[in-house]
């Protein structure tokens, strides 16, 4: 919980190096073979992807901050009374 995180700076420095020599589309070439290799993408056809689940993850989150928004007001509420 302390962990600070990573600088801004360090994100900026990685796409600088990432955009030189076309190293990005040679990450992304090799991305894709090892994707091909593990039978995840097949070679010429048409991928589709399915949001469902992710959006029903994240309405669930948010509802679940929601209630726990909640509960924090009335927790600190009844303890200014106290």
């Amino acid at each position: 919980m302390d962990d600070p995180g990573f600088h801004h700076s360090v994100l900026a420095d990685f796409r600088v190096r990432l955009g030189q020599d076309g190293r990005a589309d040679r990450l992304l070439d090799l991305t894709r073979a090892r994707l091909k290799e593990a039978g995840l993408v097949r070679e010429r056809t048409t991928q589709h992807t399915d949001s469902t689940h992710v959006l029903a993850a994240v309405r669930d989150l948010a509802r679940l901050e929601l209630v726990t928004d909640a509960v924090r007001a009335v927790l600190k509420e009844s303890c200014q009374h106290c």
